[in-house]
This record gives structure tokens, C-alpha cells and sequence, in this order.
């Protein structure tokens, strides 16, 4: 669950950091689509020891696999996670100094 809650952590640390300094929509968004696209093309890859006391092997690699289409809709999934709680902190903020 690391490898596919890490894009999302970032997202929201992007989000939270940009919603405290007060930072103008298009950094934090522009931080978010790049979190979100390097998210969607990273593949880990780990590989138990066969043997006890063997060694496994990790790798990543940078690919769209399966395909295309997945790979987009699981950037979206994380661009709508992590914009969701940089959303909420902006509206939060909003109706609170109102």
C-alpha cells in the first residue's frame, strides 16, 4: 500500500504546505498534476527471496502499464484525492475568516 498511498501523501503535503502559505491555485496545482502523473507511470516491482536468507530484488520503472487508459484513470484518482483535501482546507479556511 506504500507505493500506491505515496502519491497521494505527497499530494496532500503539497496541498496542505501551499493552503498555510496562502499560495495562488496554480502552484499547488500545478505541484498536484506532476505528483499525479509521475504517480500514474511508476511501476514497483518487489520480489520475495525464493530461499530463506536468499536475496529479493526491487525494482521501479517508469512505463504506462497495463495500459493507457488505466494508467490515466489512476492519475485522476490521485489528482482527485489530493486535490479534494486542498479543496477542503481552502473552503474550511473560507467560511471561517467570513
Amino acid at each position: 500500500m506504500i507505493y500506491f498511498g505515496a502519491p497521494v501523501f505527497v499530494g496532500w503535503v503539497i496541498g496542505l504546505v501551499a493552503a498555510r502559505q496562502r499560495l495562488r491555485a496554480v502552484w499547488p496545482t500545478l505541484g498536484l498534476i506532476l505528483i499525479a502523473g509521475v504517480g500514474c507511470i511508476a511501476r514497483v516491482h518487489a520480489i520475495r527471496p525464493a530461499v530463506p536468507g536468499g536475496e529479493g530484488h526491487v525494482s521501479i520503472s517508469f512505463s504506462f502499464a497495463p495500459s493507457v487508459e488505466s494508467s490515466l484513470f489512476y492519475a485522476l484518482v490521485i489528482l482527485a484525492l489530493t486535490a479534494l483535501l486542498y479543496l477542503v482546507w481552502r473552503l474550511q479556511n473560507y467560511f471561517l475568516s467570513t
